[in-house]
C-alpha cells in the first residue's frame, strides 16, 4: 500500500496476475479482502480482463472481475471485454448477464450493444442479457451517453425481435422492453420507431 501511486498500482496489478497465472491462493484472498484505490482497482480490472479469453485462466479472471463488479466505484475497464472480443455467450452468459444487472453496466452499455449488434453470434443467445438490461433500464439510460446507449439498444432489440419473434418468450422479452423504452423517454424514442418498423 505504498503512497507512490505508480508503485501501488504496479503491485495491485502484479497481485491479480499471481493469483490468476499461479494460482495463488494467498493473493486472490488479499485482492478480496484489501480495500484498492479506484486506479489500483482499474490496473486489477485490466489484468484480469487480459487473460479473461484464455481457458486455461478464465476461471480466476472470472473470478476477481466478479469481486470487482460489486465495488462502489465506476470502472471502465470491463469494457475492454468487448473491445477485445474477450467474452463467449455459450460460456459467459451467466457473467454478462450478471455484469449487466450490476452498477457499472452505466458505463459499459454502449461498448457491449456496439459488439452485440456487430457481432457474428447468434443474437437470440443474448436474449437473457437483454432482458437484464430492461430491468434497470432508467439507470441505463440517465447518462451521457444515453441517446447512443437507446440507439443501439434499439436495434439490437429490433434484430432480437426479427430473429426470435417465432420463441414466444423472445418476443416478450422484446415488447417489454420496447414498452420500457417508449415509458423512459418517449420523445426521444420516437424518431427511432421507424428503425423497427423498416428492420428486417
Amino acid at each position: 500500500m505504498s503512497e507512490i501511486n505508480d508503485l501501488s498500482e504496479r503491485a495491485a496489478s502484479m497481485l491479480c496476475a499471481a493469483s490468476v497465472y499461479y494460482n495463488d491462493e494467498i493473493a486472490m484472498n488479499e485482492l478480496k479482502s484489501n480495500r484498492f484505490s479506484k486506479s489500483q482497482m482499474r490496473k486489477i480490472c485490466a489484468q484480469a480482463v487480459h487473460s479473461f479469453e484464455s481457458e486455461e485462466f478464465h476461471e480466476r479472471s472470472k473470478e476477481i472481475l466478479l469481486h470487482i463488479i460489486e465495488c462502489e466505484e465506476d470502472i471502465p475497464d470491463f469494457g475492454q471485454l468487448f473491445f477485445d472480443n474477450c467474452v463467449r455467450v455459450q460460456r459467459d452468459i451467466d457473467f454478462l448477464t450478471h455484469l449487466m444487472s450490476s452498477r457499472q453496466s452505466s458505463h459499459l452499455l454502449h461498448p457491449f450493444l456496439e459488439y452485440l449488434y456487430e457481432s457474428d453470434e447468434d443474437i437470440c443467445a443474448y436474449a437473457p442479457i437483454i432482458e437484464a438490461i430492461g430491468k434497470n433500464l432508467p439507470q441505463a439510460l440517465s447518462g451521457h451517453n444515453g441517446f447512443f446507449v437507446t440507439e443501439n439498444l434499439v436495434k439490437c432489440v429490433a434484430r432480437l425481435y426479427d430473429r426470435g419473434k417465432s420463441d414466444p418468450q423472445i418476443k416478450k422479452i422484446c415488447l417489454d422492453l420496447w414498452d420500457s423504452l417508449f415509458k423512459c423517454d418517449f420523445k426521444k424514442m420516437k424518431p427511432l420507431s421507424d428503425m423497427i418498423d423498416s428492420f428486417e
